[in-house]
Formats: structure tokens, C-alpha cells, sequence
């Protein structure tokens, strides 16, 4: 799913750790949309802050074990990925995932680190800190969130989203309802409980009004809605009347760094995984994945939920 050969994240520490003003930890989910990770790295990095991106299963939360009932792997993942921010002696822990947040807000607060205790969400810290001056670039687009709010996080979250795409020229916000009932994102077992064909509804009739409002665009801020949001417009007309981007694309674009490729979509809309295989063929050789590896993640993320 990566733009470039290289990762801009660590998946392992070097043996020799420098200190960074950020840590920002990406969890694990959010690589199958590369794209948000790598302009995250631009931007930071355009901002000249010095920064070290962690993600991969190695810097995992332990939410899936704990979920399917392995308490004990659970925490002592945490705990190694929490070791792995302290080494950095980090002036600030940005976190991107919501489920890595409430993962750490819902364990003994004795057994999190005074790093993690620190942590701040990257939404967050950007819309804080990017100032006027790198939004120079017009993006003549009308846009509707998609936003959660069933959490105070999540409110915190959309409103800087807001407040970050209200600075950029020639971009209009315009107000929709939130999505509510949908936990803090989009994720697959919230989605089963809220109800999959309700959940199709709710989002179609949501990108109606969006449109009948003046949007020309939906904004994802998180990578599981994304990746949601992607799938519907591959499946269901009622949500391809916008085009779908995450906000650091229209962040990233104003600011005049190149565009990341969001390869998820992409391939979401190759029309069966032999041709995905053969479209990716030379990337996966480039990099040394195994095709049955490949041919099994392209099932699992895009087969299996058609």
C-alpha cells in the first residue's frame, strides 16, 4: 500500500535511538492506508519538527488480544510498545488510532507510562500548531466531515479537523449532521452492531444531504472510516455522489507537497483479486513479499467484504 519502496515508520528500533521532540505512534491499523501515514510524515516533516513515526504489529496496542480474551499478551504488548516510546525520551506522544487510545484509557492507569499518560492525538496537535503561513495553496472545494461524536474525544478531534480545513483557502466546510451510534470510528464490529445494511443507509442518506448542501467532498479524519467509506463507494451508488479524501491530502495539497496515492482505493475497485495480483505484481516482487501472502491480505481486505 506504500507510495514509495521505504517506509517513513519503524517498525523496529535502530540500535542506537536518537532523541525526538515527537513520537508518533501510528498503531497498526492505519498502514492499509499507507497514504495518511506517509503525508502525515510530509507534513510534519515540512513543518521542520523532528519527529519518529512507530507503527507495525510491533508497536501494536493489544486491543485485538484483549478483545479475543488474551488479557496477559495484551498487556505485555503494551507494555513493550510503551518501553519503545520511553526510549526516544519524546518531548510529546502523538497517537493517531482511536482504538489505541481507549485501549490505554481502559487498562490500570499504574501500569501506563508517564509518556503514554502525556499522549496527545495528532489531529490535535496539528491544527494547533500548523500555522497560516503553510496553507498558502488554494483548494477550491466544498467538504463535509465525516465525524464522530459519541466520545469527548471524538468532538475534540472533529472540531480541529474543522477548525485546521476552515484555514486553508478556498476551502468551504460545510455543516452536517455527525454520525452517531458509531462509537468512536468506524470500525468493523461496531459497524455489526450498529447494523451493516443500517449502516449503508445511514451513510448514503448522510452523503445526500452533504451534497444537497453544496459539497462536492467527504472528509474522513480516521483510517478505519476511510477504508469503510472507500468499500461503500465500490459497492453502493448512493454514497459516489462525493469524492471521498482524508483531510491531511487537502492539508498536504495546500501546503504544496505531492500527493500521496491512496492505493487503497485504488484496488478497492480492481474487479477481482487475480487482477489485483497482476496490477501489484511488480511492487510485491520489488519488495520481497511472497504472493500467497499478498493473495491473502487482498482476500481479507477487499474479497470478503464485497
Amino acid at each position: 500500500m506504500r507510495s514509495d519502496p521505504s517506509r517513513p515508520w519503524l517498525t523496529a528500533l535502530p540500535q542506537e535511538v536518537r532523541q525526538q521532540r515527537l513520537v508518533v505512534w501510528l498503531g497498526c491499523n492505519i498502514l492499509r492506508t499507507a497514504h495518511m501515514a506517509e503525508t502525515l510524515n510530509d507534513i510534519l516533516t515540512h513543518m521542520e519538527l523532528d519527529h519518529a513515526l512507530l507503527g507495525g504489529p510491533s508497536h501494536c496496542c493489544g486491543s485485538v488480544h484483549t478483545a479475543s480474551g488474551l488479557r496477559d499478551v495484551a498487556d505485555n504488548m503494551l507494555q513493550r510498545t510503551m518501553e519503545k516510546f520511553d526510549q526516544f525520551k519524546p518531548e510529546q506522544l502523538l497517537y493517531w488510532c482511536p482504538s489505541c487510545d481507549d485501549h490505554l484509557s481502559h487498562r490500570d492507569q499504574n501500569l501506563i507510562s508517564e509518556t503514554a499518560k502525556r499522549r496527545l492525538n495528532a489531529t490535535v496537535f496539528l491544527s494547533g500548531h500548523i500555522s497560516q503561513d503553510l496553507l498558502v495553496h488554494p483548494v477550491p472545494v466544498s467538504v463535509a466531515i465525516h465525524r464522530h461524536v459519541d466520545f469527548p474525544e471524538q468532538e475534540e478531534e472533529s472540531k480541529a479537523v474543522h477548525d485546521l480545513l476552515s484555514r486553508i483557502p478556498g476551502l468551504r466546510v460545510i455543516d452536517t449532521p455527525a454520525a452517531e451510534g458509531l462509537g468512536r470510528h468506524c470500525t468493523v464490529p461496531r459497524i455489526k452492531d450498529f447494523g451493516e445494511a443500517l449502516y449503508v443507509k445511514t451513510m448514503a442518506d448522510w452523503a445526500a444531504e452533504a451534497k444537497a448542501r453544496g459539497a462536492t467532498h467527504m472528509v474522513s479524519i480516521y483510517h478505519s472510516c476511510h477504508r469503510r467509506l472507500t468499500l461503500l463507494q465500490r459497492d453502493h451508488e448512493g454514497t459516489r455522489n462525493l469524492e471521498l479524501a482524508n483531510y491531511l491530502t487537502l492539508v498536504a495539497r495546500s501546503m504544496g507537497l505531492s500527493e500521496r496515492e491512496d492505493k487503497f482505493a485504488r484496488i478497492s475497485k480492481i474487479a477481482s483479486v487475480d487482477a489485483m495480483m497482476a496490477g501489484l505484481e511488480g511492487e510485491f516482487a520489488e519488495r520481497g513479499i511472497k504472493p500467497d501472502v499478498v493473495r491473502r491480505a487482498l482476500k481479507d481486505q477487499f474479497e470478503k467484504l464485497r
